[in-house]
């Protein structure tokens, strides 16, 4: 039992996106400038527009450390983060009737300890669903359920405007499942890619031990998803071809 519940893990592995976990609070202070003082007068527009425009918001806003990019948008969506949190923390402090919704709510979220003590159990529906499957075309109905909860797997379905029809909207359909941020990654012969593709079946060997599976299971299973990654990935279309409708 011990082994398959883990297969179910790795399954929900492949099928789901990992959300990063943010660091500390990078220095916002600096991140929204006035055009005027953005302008490098030192570096003529027609030498070099990007520097020309650039160069002092990015000397003045160095990436933080736990991040892979940091821009103005970025700093946009920081400053929300911060406000969504003070909006959060009034009816935390001090608790209202039309407000104790939001308070419990945020509180359950907050709990470590709870979160931790339920283990495996908020993703037992999804694991029983896994290990129900008899047959290849049973995955279809797990698929379809997943979706229907929200929990994207393997592609992408919802929602955009025709292109052909702004006054419409249409069901859309797109290339999902990989870990790696797109099928290169995969291929890639590098030293520097190779290494990635090494951290990253390591990185799943690690989450799969986080939910208690033992070291050789973990890493037979993270070479499997691997393995399946990059069979997807063969079948995925190169950057350059989705930028074409």
């Amino acid at each position: 039992m011990q082994s398959s519940t883990y297969s179910g893990i790795a399954l929900l592995l492949l099928m789901s996106t990992v959300t990063p976990v943010l660091g500390g609070e990078p220095d916002l202070s600096k991140g929204v400038m006035p055009i005027a003082d953005m302008i490098d007068s030192s570096i003529p527009p027609c030498d070099d527009f990007y520097k020309h425009v650039c160069s002092k918001w990015q000397a003045a806003n160095p990436i933080p450390d736990d991040r892979q990019r940091w821009s103005g948008f970025d700093v946009l969506g920081q400053s929300n983060l911060i406000k969504l949190r003070a909006i959060l923390d009034e009816p935390v402090a001090h608790p209202a009737k039309d407000s104790a919704r939001i308070a419990d709510f945020y509180a359950a979220c907050m709990d470590e300890a709870a979160v931790e003590s339920t283990n495996l159990l908020p993703i037992l529906p999804a694991l029983i669903n896994i290990e129900a499957l008899a047959d290849k075309k049973d995955v279809a109905l797990v698929l379809a359920e997943f979706h229907r909860s929200g929990r994207g797997a393997l592609f992408g379905f919802g929602n955009q405007v025709d292109p052909k029809d702004s006054t419409r909207n249409m069901a859309s359909l797109s290339q999902s499942g990989l870990g790696l941020p797109d099928r290169d990654f995969y291929f890639r012969n590098d030293e520097r890619s190779i290494k990635l593709r090494e951290a990253y079946v390591a990185h799943i060997a690690k989450q799969l031990a986080n939910a208690g599976a033992d070291e050789a299971l973990a890493q037979a299973q993270s070479k499997a998803i691997m393995a399946f990654e990059t069979e997807l990935a063969k079948i995925s279309m190169e950057r350059v071809k989705l930028r074409d409708p």
